[in-house]
This record gives C-alpha cells, sequence and structure tokens, in this order.
C-alpha cells in the first residue's frame, strides 16, 4: 500500500502507469510531457492540511482549471515522476521545507546562545547570592558580638565601680576617702580584663586640694601595692610561659612624693595648687613600667578632665573617643600602635541616691579586641570600618576567622561594595561619642565564591545544543536517505497495484486503508497531576516546659521530661569501624572515638546542637531542644557537614599514630524532623535520654545511608526547601526500605555543592590545623625535622601509602628507642660514650667470630634476658623527656624505607604484610598484663593469678612498649610484674627487637614456599643448607644493611655494647626462624621447648632426668618461646581478626600462591585443596596458636580475644569457603587453564 496522499495523485491522474513491451518503467515522454501539471497538484496537496479534531483532510481552495488540467492528464504518465513529486525528493525540496531548515537551525542556534546567557547569568547570580548571604551572616555575627563586647566592658566596669564602694564602707573607719587602696587590686583586676577584654584597668581617687598633702603622705606609706601586682603579674607570666629560672620580678620603684602633671616636651613636673582638685592615677593593673607613673593628674589631661566633667553630669560610665594622648602610661611600648578608648566609671561614696562621686576606675580599651575571637578559623575575611564621631574619623580592620588585624586611619574599604555594607551602632545614644561600625567584605572573600563553574556550565550548554544542532543534521540526511529508498518501494508498490487490480478495487483498498486509519487514531494523552498535596497537622505541645514544672510542684517524685514538637534528630556512625577495630587494641579504638567525638561536641557547642549520647561508633544528636528554634533542620545539616569533614581531618591526623588504614574511616549521617519525647531517664545510672517515632526514623536514615553521605528524611527536606535550602538536596533514585517504616523516598544533602562552608583551600588549612604534630619530632629543631621527612620522601620505588606506612613504624620504634634510651640513662650510659664504644670495632656481626655460621644455628632455647633491677628503675627518668639525636632519627627512617624497597611487589608477602603484622606485635606488646597478687603466699614461689587490665591498656600502642611499673591495682611490686611477664616487660630491647623482626621477616620474599628454592636447588636453597631460606635470607639481608657505617648512629641507640648487640641480635633471629611454620623439624623444637616451659616435661613426656633449672632460666625460657609464639601470631594476625580483614589477606595469599602455580615454582595448583588446606590450617595451627596464647597467661584478653575470632571465621569459613574460593577462582585462577569450574570448586565436586 502507498500513502494516502500519494494515492489521491494516482487517483485524479487517472490508471496507473503501463510496463513496457521491455518489462521496465513507461518513463517515456509522455511523463515529461505532464510533469508542469503533476508539481502544480502536488503543490496544491502540500498546501492541504490535516484536522486533528475529525482526523480528515481539508484542502485548500484550489481553481477548477488546475483540478481539469491533471484529471485530463495522459493515464500513461509516469509513476516513478509522481511518487518523487509526492515525497519532494527527486523534484527537488520546495523552498518552504528549506526555509523551515533553516529556521530549525536559527532556533537552535538562538536557542543556544540564550540558554547559555542564562546559564552564566543564574550560575553567576547563585555565586554572587551564596557569596552575600555569607557575608551577611559574617556582617550580622560581628556586629551582635561586638556589640555585646562593648556592652559587657559597661556592665563589668560598672560592677568594679560598686565592688570600690563596697570594699570602702567595709574598710577602716579611720581611713576617709581619698585615702583608699583596694585590697587584691591585681587579682579583681585580672578577672576583669579577662571578661572585658580590656587592656588596662585603674583606679584614681579624687582629691582636693586641701587633702593633697595627706594623699601624698599616704601614698608613700602605701605603695605596696605595686609590688604586689609586679609579683602576680610575674606568677601569671610564669604559668602560661615555659619556665625559666633566671627569669626572676623586677622590684618595684618608689613612686613619685607628689602629684605631677607633663608639661612641654613631657616632662613631668610637680603639680601646682589647684582648687578643682586632683585626679591622681593610683592603682593600675598591669602595673606601669615605670614607678613614676602613679600619681599622675589625670585631670591634667583634657581628655581625661572632659570623662570626669561629663561623669560628674550623668553619674554614669562614659567611653571617650579613640585618642592616644597619655596612653603611654598604660601600655608596653613595644605594643604594636592600635585605636583605644578610655572607658570610665565614677566610685560613689556609698549607694544611696545622689551619694558623692569620690573616686573613678578607667579602662583601657582596644577596638581590636573588640573584633577578636568572633568569627571561626576558616572564615574568609571581612573589612570591619570604626567610626568615631567624636573624632570624626575612621579607623580600618580585617577580621580574619579568629584575628583581627588593624590596617590603619581611615575607610580602607573597596568602593564596589558600598552596596552591601551592613552598618550598626555599637555604643547606646547617650554615650558622649557614637561609634559606627560598618562592614564590608573583601576581595579574597569574594574571590572564594568566584568561581569558574559559570564558564564551564555555559560551554557545557553550548556543546549540548552543538551536539543536538549535529544530531539534527544527521537526522536530516538520514531522513533524505529513507525517503528516496520509500520513493523507489512506493514505485514498485504502486505499478504492482495498478497491474493488479482494476480501478475501483484500488479505490477500495485506499478507502478501507483511510477508515482502518481513522479507527485505530491515536489516542490523547493528558498529563496527570503527580504532586499531592500534604496536610501536616502540628498540634500544640501538650506539655510544655511550664506545665512540667507546675506539675513537678504538685508531685516532686513526676517524671522530668516533655514532648519537643519541632526537632531534628541526627544518628552518625563510622563506616569501617567493625572491621578496623578489629586490629587495633581497645586503646586506639577509644582514642579514635575520643578523638572523633570531641571535635564533634566542639562543633555542636559552636553550633548550638545539643549532643544526647554517644552508643558504641554513633554519635546522637538533637536541634530544637532544649532551646526550640525555627532552623533546626538547617543548623543540623550544617552540624552534619562540619563533622564529615571534620571526621575525614582527623582520620588522616591520627592515621601515623593509629596505624594505615585510619584515613580511609569516615562517617554516614541520618537526620529525621518531628516530634520528640525527651527527658531524665532515672535510676541508678540517670541520663538525658530521646524517645518517640522521630528517633527511629532518624536511627533508620542513618542504617540506610551510605559512607560520607548526608542522608534525609521527607519531613526534614521540607524543612529544608521552606528555608530556601532546595539547592543542597537530591532525591535518591529509589525509596529506601526502613525497618518498620516500608519504603520511605529520602535525600541526600550537599550543602558544600552550593556555597556553604569553605572552599576547598580553606578545608586543606582546617586539616593542617588539625593535624597534631608527629611525636617523633619531639626534641627535633625545623631543620632536622625537614631532614627527617625528606627521608622518606625521597625513597624512590614507594607510593604515598608506603610512606604513611614506614612513617608509623618509624614512630613506633622511635618511642622504644627512648625507653632504652631513658634505661641506659638510669644505670649511668650516655649518648656519647655510647657512640665511641660503637665506633670501635665489634664482634655483633658474626658473634662468636664465626663468619660463615648460618643464622638457624644460632637458635637458641633460652636467650638469657637482663635481671630485673628495682634501683635503676627507680631512678629512670620519663621516656617522653629523652631526645634522640637527629642523625640516628634519620637514619631509622632512611633505614625502614630500604627495607621497605627490599619487599618484593608479592601479593602477600610484601611490606604490607609487615605492616601489618608490626601492628600485630604492637597489639600484643601493649596488651601484657599484670597479675593481682595474693600476698599470703611466697612472693619467690608460683602463684595464681587473676589477670586485670594494666595501665599501658589505657594508652596509645606507641607509648606503650615499656610500662612505667606503677602499682595499678595496689597489691603488685615491680619485681613481680617482671617475674609475671617473663621479663619482656623489664627489657625496652626486647620489645624493640619483637618489632623489629616483625618488619624485616619476608624482606626479599622470593613469593613461593621454601619447599620450592629446595626442590630447584636455588642459589639461596644451597647457601642455606635447605632450612628456612626465606627467613635466613630475610634476615641476612637486612642485618648486613644495619651493620652498614651509615647508620653506626642508629645503633648505638640500639645496643651500647656487645653483649647488648648480641641480645638483639640473637631474639631477632630467634623471632624471624619462628615464622617457618613448614619445617617440620623446627615446629617440633618449638613444642618440645613449649611443652618444657609450661609444662615441666619434655616433649616425649618423661621427666627431664636430675637437672634442676634454676627460676632465672626458667623465666627466661618461657620469655624465649612466648616471644616466638607472638611473632608467629603476628605474622598471621589476619586469621583471628575480623573476617573482613581474614579474607582480604586470604585472597592475597591466594593470588601470590596462584602465581607460583602459573610461574612454575609450585607443582599443585592451589585452587585444588585451598578450602580443605585452610580447615586443616585452623584446626592444627591457626587455634592452638591462639589456645597457647592464652595458656601463658601474658596477653590478657587480647588471647581469648584471638581464640573467639579464630574460631569464628573458622565456622565461617567451613559455610562459605567453598563459595569464597570459587570466587578465588573466577578472578585469578581460569587463565591458567588447568583448574576446575568455580561451580564444580563450590560444589565440592573432586
Amino acid at each position: 500500500m502507498t500513502h494516502p496522499k500519494l494515492e489521491n495523485v494516482l487517483e485524479e491522474t487517472g490508471e496507473p502507469s503501463t510496463t513496457s513491451s521491455e518489462g521496465g518503467s513507461g518513463l517515456g515522454l509522455e511523463s515529461h510531457a505532464h510533469e508542469e501539471s503533476m508539481e502544480t497538484k502536488l503543490a496544491t496537496l502540500e498546501e492541504s492540511s490535516y484536522d486533528e479534531e475529525d482526523d480528515s483532510w481539508s484542502d485548500d481552495d484550489t481553481t477548477t482549471n488546475e483540478e481539469s488540467s491533471h484529471r485530463s492528464a495522459s493515464k500513461h504518465g509516469s509513476i516513478s515522476s509522481v511518487t518523487s513529486a509526492a515525497l519532494g525528493i527527486g523534484l527537488g525540496i520546495p523552498r518552504y521545507i528549506l526555509a523551515s531548515k533553516w529556521l530549525v537551525a536559527a532556533v537552535l542556534v538562538g536557542c543556544m546562545v540564550l540558554v547559555s546567557f542564562l546559564s552564566f547569568k543564574y550560575t553567576t547570580g547563585e555565586e554572587q547570592a551564596g557569596f552575600e548571604d555569607q557575608f551577611h551572616d559574617y556582617a550580622d555575627e560581628i556586629i551582635d558580638q561586638a556589640t555585646a563586647n562593648v556592652a559587657a566592658s559597661f556592665r563589668v566596669l560598672s560592677s568594679f565601680g560598686k565592688t570600690a564602694t563596697s570594699l570602702a564602707l567595709f574598710a577602716n573607719e579611720s581611713l576617709t576617702w581619698p585615702q583608699m587602696t583596694l585590697p587584691h587590686f591585681e587579682t579583681r583586676a585580672s578577672d576583669f580584663l579577662f571578661i572585658s577584654k580590656a587592656q588596662q584597668v585603674a583606679f584614681a581617687p579624687l582629691v582636693s586640694d586641701t587633702q593633697r598633702s595627706i594623699w601624698e603622705s599616704y601614698a608613700q606609706t602605701n605603695q605596696q601595692w605595686l609590688q604586689e601586682g609586679i609579683d602576680f603579674e610575674y606568677l601569671q607570666r610564669s604559668e602560661d610561659q615555659a619556665w625559666n629560672e633566671t627569669d626572676v620580678p623586677r622590684q618595684a620603684q618608689p613612686i613619685p612624693a607628689s602629684i605631677w602633671k607633663y608639661v612641654q616636651n613631657n616632662m613631668p613636673m610637680v603639680e601646682k595648687p589647684q582648687s578643682s582638685g586632683y585626679l591622681p592615677l593610683w592603682q593600675t593593673y598591669p602595673p606601669p613600667r615605670e614607678s613614676i607613673h602613679v600619681n599622675y593628674n589625670l585631670l591634667s589631661n583634657p581628655m581625661f578632665a572632659d570623662l570626669v566633667t561629663t561623669v560628674s553630669s550623668t553619674r554614669s560610665g562614659v567611653l571617650s573617643g579613640i585618642t592616644n594622648d597619655d596612653l603611654a602610661l598604660f601600655q608596653d611600648e613595644t605594643a604594636e600602635p592600635c585605636p583605644k578608648s578610655v572607658l570610665l566609671q565614677p566610685v560613689f561614696e556609698s549607694f544611696e541616691a545622689g551619694s558623692a562621686i569620690v573616686a573613678v576606675v578607667f579602662e583601657l580599651l582596644s577596638w581590636g579586641e573588640i573584633f577578636k575571637g568572633i568569627l571561626h578559623d576558616a572564615a574568609t575575611p571581612v573589612m570591619c570600618v570604626l567610626h568615631d564621631s567624636c573624632g570624626n574619623s575612621s579607623y580600618s580592620y580585617q577580621v580574619s576567622g579568629m584575628e583581627t588585624t588593624f590596617l590603619g586611619v581611615g575607610d580602607w574599604h573597596n568602593d564596589k561594595f558600598e552596596s552591601l555594607a551592613v552598618a550598626s551602632n555599637l555604643t547606646s545614644p547617650s554615650n558622649v561619642c557614637s561609634f559606627t561600625l560598618q562592614v564590608y567584605p573583601t576581595d579574597e572573600m569574594e574571590e572564594a565564591f568566584h568561581t569558574s563553574m559559570p564558564l564551564y556550565i555555559t560551554l557545557a550548554v553550548v556543546a549540548v545544543f552543538s551536539f543536538t544542532s549535529l544530531v539534527f543534521l544527521l537526522y536530516d540526511l538520514v531522513v533524505q536517505q529513507q525517503h528516496s529508498t520509500l520513493v523507489a518501494a512506493a514505485t514498485k508498490t504502486t505499478a504492482i497495484i495498478g497491474n493488479l487490480f482494476p480501478q475501483e478495487v484500488h479505490e477500495r483498498l485506499f478507502s478501507s486503508t483511510l477508515a482502518a486509519d481513522k479507527s485505530h487514531a491515536a489516542p490523547k494523552f493528558k498529563m496527570m497531576s503527580m504532586i499531592s498535596e500534604e496536610d501536616r497537622q502540628k498540634g500544640a505541645a501538650a506539655g510544655t516546659a511550664d506545665t512540667a514544672m507546675e506539675e513537678g510542684k504538685k508531685k516532686k517524685d513526676a517524671p522530668i521530661a516533655d514532648l519537643w514538637p519541632d526537632c531534628t534528630v541526627l544518628f552518625c556512625d563510622i563506616c569501617g569501624f567493625t572491621a578496623w577495630s578489629s586490629v587495633r587494641q581497645p586503646t586506639q579504638v577509644f582514642h579514635l572515638l575520643e578523638s572523633v567525638y570531641n571535635e564533634f561536641d566542639t562543633i555542636a557547642h559552636r553550633r548550638n546542637v545539643f549532643k544526647v549520647e554517644t552508643i558504641g561508633d554513633s554519635y546522637l544528636a538533637v536541634t530544637g531542644l532544649p532551646t526550640p528554634r525555627e532552623d533546626h533542620a538547617v543548623v543540623m545539616v550544617k552540624f552534619a557537614y562540619d563533622c564529615l569533614t571534620k571526621m575525614q581531618a582527623t582520620a588522616q591526623a591520627l592515621e601515623l599514630e593509629l596505624g594505615p588504614g585510619t584515613s580511609e574511616l569516615t562517617m554516614r549521617f541520618g537526620l529525621h524532623s518531628g516530634p520528640v519525647t525527651a527527658g531524665v531517664l532515672r535510676g541508678e545510672k540517670t541520663r538525658f535520654q530521646l524517645f518517640g517515632d522521630t528517633v527511629n526514623t532518624a536511627s533508620r536514615m542513618e542504617s540506610t545511608g551510605e559512607r560520607s553521605k548526608i542522608q534525609v528524611s521527607q519531613e526534614t527536606a521540607d524543612l529544608l526547601i521552606a528555608a530556601g535550602r532546595d539547592k543542597w538536596l537530591t532525591a535518591r533514585d529509589t525509596k529506601v526500605l526502613a525497618k518498620g517504616k516500608g519504603k520511605l523516598q529520602t535525600y541526600w544533602c550537599h550543602p558544600r555543592a552550593h556555597g556553604f562552608e569553605r572552599s576547598m583551600s580553606e578545608m586543606s588549612d582546617v586539616m593542617q590545623v588539625a593535624t597534631p604534630r608527629p611525636s617523633l619530632s619531639s626534641g627535633m629543631n625545623m631543620k632536622s625535622l625537614a631532614i627527617l621527612h625528606d627521608t622518606i620522601a625521597s625513597a624512590d620505588g614507594l607510593g604515598e601509602g608506603r610512606k604513611r606506612s614506614v612513617h608509623w613504624i618509624s614512630e613506633i620504634l622511635h618511642k622504644i628507642l627512648k625507653q632504652i634510651l631513658a634505661r641506659r640513662s638510669a644505670s649511668g650510659w650516655n649518648i656519647m660514650l655510647i657512640k665511641k664504644m660503637n665506633d670501635a670495632p665489634s664482634s655483633i656481626v658474626a658473634p662468636n667470630g664465626d663468619e660463615g655460621r648460618l643464622a638457624i644455628d644460632e637458635v637458641k632455647d633460652i636467650i638469657m634476658l637482663p635481671k630485673f633491677d628495682r634501683a635503676m628503675v627507680r631512678k629512670e627518668a620519663d621516656s617522653s623527656s629523652v631526645k634522640i639525636p637527629a642523625p640516628a632519627l634519620e637514619q631509622l627512617d632512611n633505614y625502614i624505607s630500604q627495607v621497605a624497597l627490599l619487599y618484593r611487589d608479592n601479593a602477600f608477602h610484601n611490606f604490607d604484610h609487615a605492616t601489618h603484622a608490626t601492628m600485630g606485635v604492637s597489639k600484643l606488646l601493649a596488651r601484657i598484663v599484670q597479675p593481682e597478687l595474693d600476698y599470703t603466699k611466697d612472693k619467690g614461689r608460683h602463684f595464681e593469678s587473676k589477670r586485670v587490665q594494666t595501665k599501658a591498656e589505657a594508652v596509645s600502642p606507641v607509648e606503650f612498649f615499656a610500662p612505667s611499673y606503677s602499682v595499678c591495682v595496689g597489691l603488685l611490686d615491680h619485681q613481680t610484674y617482671a617475674d609475671h611477664t617473663y621479663g619482656i616487660t623489664s627489657d625496652p630491647l626486647t620489645q624493640f627487637a619483637c618489632v623489629f623482626a616483625a618488619l624485616i621477616h619476608d624482606a626479599d620474599h622470593p613469593g613461593c614456599p621454601n619447599v620450592s628454592l629446595v626442590n630447584e636447588q636455588t642459589e639461596l636453597a644451597v647457601k642455606y643448607e635447605n632450612r628456612s631460606v626465606a627467613e635466613q635470607n630475610s634476615f641476612d639481608l637486612c642485618w648486613n644493611m644495619l651493620m652498614d657505617d651509615k647508620y653506626k648512629d642508629l645503633r648505638s641507640c640500639i645496643y651500647a655494647t656487645d653483649e647488648e648487640g648480641k641480645r638483639f641480635r640473637q631474639l631477632v633471629i630467634n623471632s624471624i626462624i619462628a615464622t617457618d611454620i613448614s619445617d617440620k623439624t623446627l615446629s617440633a623444637q618449638r613444642k618440645a621447648r613449649w611443652m618444657k616451659a609450661f609444662h615441666s616435661q619434655s616433649a616425649d613426656g618423661d621427666a627431664d632426668g636430675d637437672y634442676e633449672e634454676s627460676n632465672e632460666e626458667a623465666v627466661n625460657r618461657k620469655a624465649t618461646i612466648v616471644i616466638e609464639h607472638l611473632i608467629q601470631a603476628s605474622d598471621v594476625v589476619h586469621t583471628m581478626q575480623h573476617w573482613h580483614i581474614y579474607i582480604k589477606w586470604n585472597e592475597k595469599l591466594f593470588q601470590e600462591m596462584h602465581q607460583a602455580f602459573l610461574d612454575g615454582k609450585v607443582e599443585k595448583d592451589p585452587s585444588e585443596s585451598w578450602y580443605e588446606g585452610e580447615l586443616g590450617f585452623y584446626d592444627f595451627y591457626i587455634i592452638p596458636l591462639a589456645k597457647k596464647l592464652k595458656e601463658c597467661g601474658v596477653f590478657g584478653v587480647s588471647s581469648a580475644e584471638y581464640l573467639n575470632y579464630a574460631t569464628a571465621n573458622r565456622k565461617e569459613w567451613e559455610v562459605r569457603g567453598r563459595e569464597v574460593v570459587a570466587g578465588y577462582v573466577a578472578k585469578y585462577a581460569k587463565k591458567s587453564g588447568k583448574t576446575k569450574s568455580a561451580r564444580d570448586l563450590w560444589r565440592g565436586k573432586p
């Protein structure tokens, strides 16, 4: 069938074209002769319009002559020509179609220009609006706080004056005004200055001419206040600054004998008799730099004379204009010049109305202090211009965060910000001088908000429109090609129909087609409204605070509770905390929580957010109570964003102290708004609690949230939209399923993306401020610290993660080195003597002088640790005060960096694994416990002990290693503690050796088992006689590197004598060789040593024979085997940690073993027995090892923790292991072509 328009043409032109005798189309001269008439008819057709209402065609008026001419055309005209003309192809595109294409192109270009312009204007307007909103917030905060500060100065000085009146009334009645010295003036004045932000406070009595001689005599005999003030000031300074024994308080000089004044050239001169009286300067704080300033007649200064006159008439405090006259009396000459004013308050003889003014108190008010400390640290700079009506002058300040900088006299603001000025009067109208504060933004603040984003958005719009235009052109080309195809198809179809059917049938076919088209007309679609208004009814709160108070009066035992109808509740928790905490010890976990939540508390205080409680790693807070506020939702979102950024900064700062992976921790937040029932839940542990559906929903918002995101409910989103913060919100793609709530529509809240809070540069500043100075730098100058950090940064081949690991391990070893030096110092050694001895030849490199001896041959059953020395412990200084030479610290960092470079890029046996093992060693050392003794038993004999937590468990791991021997349970002395831990805790060198061994134990590991090296008879296997090949190689490489001359300063800190060096070497060897668990001979020897140490029997069960082992040997035997098991547990510590940690490292080990299989280093595909192998590994090594840690009784609850995790992981592996292995196969093993399918491994098929 053909299109109805085409059929109408065919109908009016007569019968279809006939085919020629040759079978081709009848394209003769007739078609060309009638071409003009056909074009005329087609033009008429194209002008017809389709009536959408009745679905019919309505033709425009055409002439009868044209119709008749078309009907009289030859019936044998070309059908192909008709078809081409009907489609507008082949006969030329009509002008109106070409015009429409140009019109569309012009519209696209115009829309592109218009939308680009509007987008640019809108985005720049949004940036400007954000800039102006932020500025107005800052301006309002500065003006409000500055006004409050000035008012507070008036109130506090008035209170000070009343205190002087009160003290005078209760003073010795034999003395009368002006003979008055305020007792403890310096103490009161110090508190006053802290509250009022003033620089100086002074007291001056009014002295009449007749009282002058009495006053001058009184002043000479009562000038002790000056020395008291000097002494008090010295004590205050010594508390605030580092104590210097050479710094002693100055002695007060005698004060002038007479009242005096300044004359020309600032020369002092005795004041002549004045009938108007005198106002001698008397008590001041801080005390004057020179005693000559006392008894200066303030009335001789015009400014003070005017102030006294004003005070006499107003009988209230008055603030002077800005002046610098005679201010050198009250300030340090080294202080930078800054505009100041004098606030003067009268002191009355009594509290009765109309009482005489007998003295004045005044303060020196620095305007810079008024504006200081108002904004937060990261606030961008704003300009403050202070105008003094008395001096008719202006003074400019720049307020940047908490600091204020005086720029100079005059109005320094940028004129382009004139329209944004915010002004207010800081003083009351009754004051003589009016001070007006005008706040303006600065260029720096504007630049923080004006970015390149509008330009990028505009370019994106242009790109979209350009792409659309290109698509339109391509589409037009495709349509034209389709039209050409349609012409050919229509020509053939029409020819066939014309040949097969008579004309009447042809017309009926077209008629039926049109009828079918009408019956299947496209339905009219109507837009359905998707917006439904929800009426939120807010009833009045049934129980208000006043009602609760009245009920409390009626019934004292009534619950303290109330309903708060408008609140926003926040829940947040730390993502990844569970797995992270399983690797750390409890002190590290609590250190993180305390650091993070203390920062949150600070933010909550600043934001006026009410913190309810912390539950584990969750934090609960609420706004809208106890003080109702309309913007509770907005404030809570800002609080959540502040906490999110602070969490990221704090985690980054704590990574050095808490170990690698800490910086990856982040938060997720959930917010919901609604009514909350809040009150005090009384009981044994009374707490303030929140109840209600709002709290439950907020908890659901948090639990269904995502990392580093703030999720809010629909109710909270509605409040934010009502507050004009709709741009903060992004609806989640799908509704969340909340327990007990069903499906809820929630939103992500992104305040930072729309101009809220800080720019990225400011955030980096905050992080730098939040980052604590590493304790590694204690006692070092900045140059040494820079060299130390450059050493790590310059290590080629170390990524950022490994550099952080190097720094963390260096921090741990640095702490133990300080304890080693503290112990050595207590025994009489010093650094220079140690260095001198280490420069001499030593036999430490190869004990007993046997250069050819293998490390494995040096393994001993008993390593003799030093005996406990009670006297030395008493003399031992605090290790935190010990300073390690900078070269040694530099060498320590360099050595660890070089060890890191020795590790190969294996999947498992790499430097990250060494770091993880080091973390395990540090955790176990930090969890060593001390016993609770029963002193009814003999101290020298074995005793039953109850494990209790030590002081070491309350400190950071890098601060533990060698616990202080203070008595934690009141029953333990140092000697017994050392014996109970087998001497491990009494020797810092032993702890250093344990950490050092964990660091180097897999250096240069080849990535395959020892048995593979032995079977291949590699050079290393031959060198080490097929025994513990990888372990001995790691030790020799790292030990020989330590013996290099460039590490001699480091060695001098580690050991001072050959005896210490040999013991250090022996401990490291025993520890590293202990990690070879595949050697059956070594395993049997270790088992026998364990049995002998803790079961008093040899491996074969026989008695030890006639030899009776001394108590010292028995203790050191236990210490030796415990150290070996400590390093063994740390080497596989991932198997005794959280399931996620275990799977992470298990996959790495599988990857390494599979790669070794692919490389031909191992014969058996690990995937074939990995599931069963792990079960056997747990049953025959991991769980027995964990039980031994518990059996030795040294590691307290950590041993139980390890055993619990090992048992739980073993059960979990038994259930999920096949599935896990199948995942390994799908990820790593398929490319080998030698493994079973993942499905078979999952199902356990052979």
